[in-house]
């Protein structure tokens, strides 16, 4: 059999297009996604790691001297030497978090993904996973421009007389059965370019707003009533890990509407701890995942999963993502901390927003404003003032008391508009975010601090402070 190219520059005689694609891209890496369901076709044991490891296995038998990694992914199937049940978003959430790492290692420009071969739900799943996760990295990487490519083969089946021939031999699996033979028949199928896809910020916030959308997320639930251990150790993790949906969801809120003053001042306080918890959440979530496989060698139901991901666990991938990537790009390499500057907001404004025309102009309109007020009269060094008396540019100088800050300024403002100011000034409220001056007379070198008054009543109710108000306020 032959497969070639779709402009003729290439062509090979293999089983399938694997080498072809080697050929055409030559690709930094190339991964295979296939599914445990192959485990019906083998002897198997009580330990799913070993089940994933045999399908591996046999799967490399048959790459042919083609440099691939292998990964075995959830699937389900009924057939009549058994069925292998649970849910076939499992395969996406999990495609999902081990291509998110592999881009983090790889930073590639472009991705192909070849759907030649597989099954049904599987090609969906893969091309929205790899949708996301370049969108994400995408983001938070100083690559400009992501691609997405996607190609397809024309369907090659061999009728039963060539079959005998053609087929791989079963002693030697990179071999016809009978190269002689089959040498004369000529099987060719052209690999097609079916999308070629720029992935853009545009890209994730749909995807954010869909994740934002879902109400009452679970990171993974029982498909039945959990018994003794798993159940103890299921109830354990949603009790330890709940309040990682509520920072999540916070971090993808900010970074969603625009907010760089809110999100670089949590960034520098709670950065750290969240980033630890997330990936410790992930990590758990997919090892109590393991424990609800039920595996049956005998027949019938072999494998069954009785524990499943919910959007809760994309929601954790989003934010840990996220967060890691940004830290990484703001973080000090000196000494290793991350300070939450006006300067450094305009570097953050620079990874997320540069290639957001709308959300640039909003940031660098609020940034220029601050940027170019000198601050040499308006507050001593270390002294905190509220971001409405810089922007307010009074006459006179103030008064140099030794009041070590001003959070008291201006709180008649009503709160009623916080949702709108805030929105339409990308997150620079006036009376939220305050600065602490430097002896700089540079308003770049002065730090952020978020500072919401408890007081405010926002459509009728009141918070006790910013996150909670971000997170519940429902017209965000």
């Amino acid at each position: 059999m032959k497969y070639k190219s779709e402009d003729n520059s290439h062509e090979t005689s293999s089983f399938t297009s694997l080498e072809l694609l080697r050929k055409r891209f030559s690709p930094t890496k190339t991964i295979i996604l296939v599914t445990d369901t192959l485990a019906v076709y083998y002897d198997i044991n009580n330990d799913y790691d070993e089940i994933t490891s045999i399908v591996r296995s046999n799967i490399e038998k048959y790459l042919c001297n083609n440099d691939a990694e292998v990964l075995v992914l959830p699937g389900v199937i009924k057939t009549g030497r058994g069925n292998i049940i649970g849910k076939p978003r499992d395969f996406y959430f999990l495609t999902l978090f081990y291509i998110i790492n592999y881009l983090k290692e790889l930073n590639p420009s472009t991705v192909v993904l070849d759907i030649t071969h597989g099954i049904n739900y599987t090609h969906s799943l893969a091309l929205k996973a790899i949708r996301e996760a370049l969108s994400l990295l995408g983001t938070v990487s100083e690559v400009k421009n992501h691609f997405l490519e996607v190609y397809n083969s024309d369907p090659i089946s061999l009728d039963e007389k060539h079959r005998k021939y053609c087929a791989r031999d079963n002693t030697r699996l990179c071999y016809p059965k009978d190269p002689s033979k089959c040498n004369n028949i000529i099987y060719t199928g052209t690999l097609h370019r079916i999308l070629k896809e720029k992935i853009t910020y545009i890209s994730l916030i749909s995807y954010i707003d869909e994740i934002l959308s879902e109400n009452n997320p679970q990171i993974i639930k029982p498909t039945t009533e959990l018994e003794g251990a798993l159940s103890s150790e299921y109830n354990s993790y949603i009790y330890n890990y709940g309040s990682t949906l509520k920072r999540s969801r916070l971090i993808l809120k900010m970074i969603r509407y625009g907010l760089i003053p809110e999100l670089i001042y949590y960034i520098s306080q709670y950065g750290n701890e969240t980033r630890e918890l997330l990936k410790k959440a992930v990590t758990e979530a997919i090892i109590i995942w393991k424990k609800g496989i039920i595996i049956n060698k005998n027949g019938g139901i072999l494998l069954k999963r009785i524990i499943s991901f919910d959007e809760g666990f994309r929601l954790l991938l989003y934010a840990y993502t996220l967060l890691d990537g940004l830290m990484e790009y703001l973080i000090n390499i000196n000494n290793g901390t991350i300070t939450p500057t006006v300067g450094l907001s305009q570097k953050l404004k620079q990874i997320l927003y540069d290639k957001t025309k709308f959300l640039k102009i909003i940031q660098e309109r609020e940034l220029g404003k601050i940027k170019n007020t000198p601050i040499k009269n308006l507050c001593k060094p270390g002294q905190k003032i509220p971001l409405s008396k810089i922007l307010q540019k009074p006459t006179k100088e103030l008064s140099t008391t030794n009041k070590q800050d001003d959070t008291k300024y201006d709180h008649k403002k009503k709160c009623s508009i916080l949702s709108r100011d805030i929105l339409a000034h990308g997150g620079w409220h006036s009376d939220i975010v305050y600065l602490i001056c430097s002896k700089s007379d540079k308003c770049t070198d002065c730090l952020i601090e978020i500072n919401y008054d408890p007081e405010c009543v926002i459509d009728g109710n009141k918070y006790p402070d910013f996150w909670t108000f971000l997170y519940e306020y429902k017209r965000l």
